[in-house]
């Protein structure tokens, strides 16, 4: 089995400044669990998957969460 067997086509993208709403909805869309993030020239520069959209949860305070795992001692 090759890469390709198991690949989306054509490929599903999104650009960086999607919201996390956007991704979500792309996501379902398409029933796919990632997608990957490009710029404007189609270049890859990131990917989200549903895994790591379901960690940004909105702060009832209004603090954004943290990016990345906790720090120990921070």
């Amino acid at each position: 089995m090759r890469t390709c067997d198991v690949m989306s086509s054509p490929v599903v993208s999104v650009l960086p400044d999607a919201s996390l709403k956007k991704v979500a909805a792309t996501l379902v869309e398409h029933g796919i669990n990632a997608v990957p993030v490009v710029d404007a020239g189609d270049r890859l520069i990131g990917i989200v998957s549903e895994a790591a959209s379901s960690r940004w949860r909105p702060d009832p305070a209004g603090v954004p969460p943290r990016r990345g795992p906790a720090r120990p001692g921070r």
